[in-house]
């Protein structure tokens, strides 16, 4: 996915971990991040702040997720349906260093100057 035609100039993965193997493959294929490639993480886990260039990541409220999931546990378990359809939860964009404007590819005019 990483290599050329078609690399994608960006990757957003579903969790900071999935980041980890981006980055691991990135820098087997040869993209370097964020000058060709950037990436963007999801969570803010610990782990995924060893990865340089650090990573911009989607922290989330893990307690917050929990008790929402605590207070419609019961109702579920008995066969009813919650009040309602969405709960939305409070999240952070944590801004690093691991995005940048896409790589331009420079094309001659028309003219072939």
């Amino acid at each position: 996915m990483l290599s050329p035609p078609g690399r994608p100039t960006a990757v957003v993965c579903s969790d900071d971990l999935q980041v980890l193997g981006v980055y691991e493959a990135a820098r087997r294929s040869g993209p370097r991040i964020p000058d060709d490639l950037s990436v963007v993480g999801f969570d803010d886990v610990d782990r995924a702040a060893w990865v340089a260039p650090p990573r911009i990541t989607v922290r989330r409220q893990s307690s917050a997720m929990s008790a929402t999931a605590a207070r419609l546990a019961p109702a579920l378990a008995a066969g009813r349906q919650p009040a309602r359809d969405r709960h939305e939860l409070e999240t952070t964009l944590v801004v690093r260093a691991s995005t940048a404007r896409p790589p331009t590819t420079v094309r001659p005019d028309k003219r072939g100057t």
